[in-house]
């Protein structure tokens, strides 16, 4: 049993929770009622922590997933449209080719 005499310092706990005009039962309640209030404060601010970062991170690996793959897209579709107007091109060679050649049979002289 703890006493603690006028001269002594009354400590934190004394003077709010463990006050002797209180009942047992409302000790109790307020003891493990600020203990557990305590535990939860400690675990959501540890929650919110872990999640901010958590977040964080996501959030710049996607960013970097996705310019990623923009630079991958913009290096592959530039790649089909070279591959596309060098086609067009050489389609342009052959016909100009041939009018040539139907221009140079048609006013030939013989």
């Amino acid at each position: 049993m703890i006493t603690v005499n006028d001269d002594d310092k009354v400590d934190f706990l004394h003077r709010t929770v463990l006050r002797k005009e209180d009942s047992l039962k409302s000790q109790l309640f307020k003891a493990f009622g600020v203990t557990s209030v305590i535990f939860l404060a400690t675990t959501l601010a540890i929650c919110l922590s872990t999640i901010s970062s958590a977040g964080q991170t996501t959030k710049d690996e996607a960013r970097s997933a996705l310019e990623h793959q923009a630079s991958t897209s913009l290096g592959h579709s530039s790649r089909y449209v070279a591959e596309s107007v060098t086609k067009k091109f050489s389609n342009l060679a052959g016909m100009t080719g041939l009018i040539e050649q139907v221009v140079l049979d048609r006013f030939q002289v013989s």
